[in-house]
Formats: structure tokens, C-alpha cells, sequence
């Protein structure tokens, strides 16, 4: 997609990952940690990774869902498909009828998707809801401004609405139906796009 990815240290990597964690202890959303070793297990090895993350509030109707998020892909060193790790979670309790209580289990896919906007990424997987699940979801989110300005943008499909958008020998789902949708700018908290540097 002609962005350059970089080479970060585990050092940096366990950084990015506390970022994430306390992101979610802030908006009391758990986020999962970063450890990084090559593939002979030697812990300081530098990795070359590429992912986003950040937490924070969107608004939704007469509220505002909060999520927590680090995602990142890691390279196999066997050639294959990269390894994608990370966590995802949402709370929308906009509708006290209808909560929502988002976790993702993993995730498929971690991508730069549009050349025009190389801040971007879109992350495809699998979440539970309200305990039931797993369900599919789609989350493109770009890191446009600095924390706080408003500016960074969240787009989340999820359930039946996600179906489209995963690989065909996934496109299969007990949903029930269920189909949540969030489209907006992050107006508290930051999405970042890391590697930040080694």
C-alpha cells in the first residue's frame, strides 16, 4: 500500500501494549498486553509489526459507546500468513433496553485498506456479545488527529450486517438476526497508529 513499516524493538512493543491497557483500565475495558519474541524465542529480538490501537467515546444516538482497542499483525517466519493478535472491546449502553457489551475472541484479518488514507485499518474477526457468540465484525478506524481533537474515525458492522465482508467459508452465522452498527469520530480518547518507532 506503499506505507513504510518499521522495525520495532520488544521494548517498544510491550509500550504500545501498556498504551492499550491503559486505555481499557480507563474506560474500566479490559486490553490485552504485547510480548513479542523471534521465532528462536530470544526475547529482545526486534520484530517488524504493524497494527493500531487506542480507546476512548463515540457518540450514538443520546450517548456514547466506549471501546478499547490494540491490534496488530506479526509476520511468519515461515512465509505465511501473518499472525494477528490484539483485543477489542465496546460498551454501548446508549439504549438501556438494548446494552451492548462487545469482546473479541480473534481476529482474521488486519489490514491497510485504501491507499488514501494510509492511517487506516481495518480489522476483521469474531466477537461475543452479551455473553452470546461468537459473532462476525468488521472495525475500520483511522488515526487522523492528536488525542482529543475529535478527529480520529470509528465505522464498526457487527453480526448478521458483518456477514458480506468476511471470506467465503466464513460467511455462516447463527446471528439470530442481531445486527449493530457505529459510525463516528472518536471524541474522547485517540486511536494511534503504531509502530511509533523502535
Amino acid at each position: 500500500m506503499g506505507e513504510q513499516i518499521e522495525t520495532l524493538s520488544r521494548r517498544r512493543l510491550v509500550g504500545i501494549g501498556a498504551m492499550g491497557v491503559a486505555a481499557g483500565a480507563m474506560l474500566s475495558l479490559p486490553a490485552m498486553a504485547v510480548n513479542a519474541q523471534d521465532a528462536s524465542g530470544t526475547p529482545e529480538a526486534n520484530v517488524t509489526t504493524d497494527g493500531i490501537g487506542g480507546g476512548g467515546s463515540v457518540p450514538n444516538g443520546g450517548g456514547a459507546a466506549q471501546f478499547a482497542l490494540t491490534a496488530f499483525a506479526l509476520p511468519n517466519p515461515d512465509g505465511g500468513e501473518p499472525a494477528f493478535h490484539g483485543s477489542f472491546t465496546l460498551k454501548d449502553e446508549s439504549d438501556p433496553n438494548n446494552p451492548i457489551d462487545m469482546a473479541s475472541q480473534f481476529f482474521n484479518q488486519i489490514t491497510a485498506y485504501s491507499t488514501d488514507h494510509p492511517n487506516a485499518r481495518q480489522i476483521i474477526g469474531w466477537a461475543n456479545v452479551n455473553s452470546g457468540g461468537p459473532y462476525p465484525f468488521l472495525l475500520q478506524v483511522e488515526d487522523v488527529g492528536p488525542a482529543g481533537s475529535g478527529e480520529d474515525t470509528f465505522n464498526l458492522v457487527f453480526g448478521n450486517a458483518a456477514l458480506p465482508f468476511m471470506h467465503t467459508d466464513q460467511k455462516v452465522c447463527d446471528c439470530g438476526g442481531f445486527s449493530y452498527s457505529l459510525k463516528g469520530t472518536v471524541t474522547v480518547g485517540d486511536i494511534v497508529l503504531f509502530p511509533l518507532g523502535s
